[in-house]
């Protein structure tokens, strides 16, 4: 797709998803399925926003994504 990300409109799905939360573990957590059957028939682009500061996590890693359709 094209155009700003900040203007687009975000669908927060982090609630349905497991985290690391052993802040500086560096261990590889997976995140589990998470549905979006609910936006099959949209035009959608998938993307990943990260939130966050230093106390919170300075950086997250995204790794082996797999998109069944």
């Amino acid at each position: 797709g094209t155009g700003d990300p900040h203007l687009a409109t975000w669908t927060d799905l982090s609630s349905s998803v497991t985290w690391d939360t052993d802040v500086g573990s560096w261990i590889w957590t997976t995140s589990g399925n998470v549905d979006l059957s609910f936006f099959a028939s949209s035009s959608v682009h998938i993307a990943f926003k990260y939130t966050g500061s230093n106390i919170s996590g300075s950086t997250w890693e995204i790794d082996d994504i797999l998109i069944n359709g």
